[in-house]
C-alpha cells in the first residue's frame, strides 16, 4: 500500500486509423499523497497538460494545487514544466480545470481564493520557447462567494470561456 495514495496518473491513446492504442501511461513526478493528478486534462498536439489541484507540499500552500506540462517527441513524452499560481494559498485547488491552445494554458481554481471567498480565479499562462509564463489572472467583475467561477474553463484562439457553476446573479 505505502504512504502515497490517489497521486494520479495519465494515460495517452493515439489513433491510427480506426483503432486507438495506449502510446504512454505516467504519473506526475513530485506530486503529493492525494494530489489527483490527471483530474483536468488537456491536449493540443504534442503537448499535454495534467492538473493535481490537491498538490501542495505543506500547510501554508496545502491543496493549492499545481499543472505539469509534458511535450512529446515521437512517442516519448517527457515534463516541459510545472505551473502554480503566483499568489498560491491553501485550498484554491489550482487546476481543477484546464485548457490549452497552441502557447496557452488557462487554468481554473474553483476553491478558495486568496480573498477568502469561494468566488474562484482563472490564471492565463503562456510558452515562450518552453518556458511558461503566468500572463493573466482573471475574475469575474462581479464575483460573489460560491460563484465557482473557474470550474470549468475552454480556450481557443484569442477567446476564453469560463464557467461559473454557483453563480446566481439572475435568481
Amino acid at each position: 500500500v505505502g504512504s502515497i495514495k490517489d497521486e494520479g496518473a495519465v494515460d495517452v491513446f493515439v489513433r491510427s486509423g480506426t483503432t486507438w492504442t495506449q502510446q504512454a501511461r505516467f504519473s506526475v513526478p513530485g506530486a503529493e499523497s492525494w494530489a489527483r493528478g490527471g483530474h483536468a486534462v488537456a491536449i493540443d498536439g504534442d503537448t499535454l497538460l495534467t492538473a493535481a489541484p490537491l498538490d501542495g507540499d505543506d500547510e501554508t500552500v496545502g491543496f493549492s494545487g499545481s499543472v505539469d506540462v509534458f511535450v512529446r517527441s515521437g512517442t516519448t513524452w517527457s515534463r516541459q514544466a510545472r505551473l502554480t499560481a503566483s499568489d498560491a494559498s491553501p485550498r484554491t485547488y489550482f487546476g481543477s480545470s484546464v485548457s490549452l491552445s497552441g502557447d496557452t494554458a488557462v487554468i481554473g481554481t474553483y476553491g478558495i481564493s486568496p480573498s477568502s471567498t469561494e468566488v474562484g480565479d482563472v490564471y492565463v499562462f503562456v510558452r515562450s520557447g518552453t518556458t511558461w509564463t503566468q500572463q493573466a489572472k482573471l475574475a469575474p467583475s462581479d464575483g460573489e462567494a460560491g460563484d465557482v467561477f473557474g470550474f470549468s474553463v475552454s480556450v481557443h484562439g484569442d477567446s476564453i470561456l469560463v464557467g461559473a457553476i454557483g453563480d446566481d446573479d439572475d435568481g
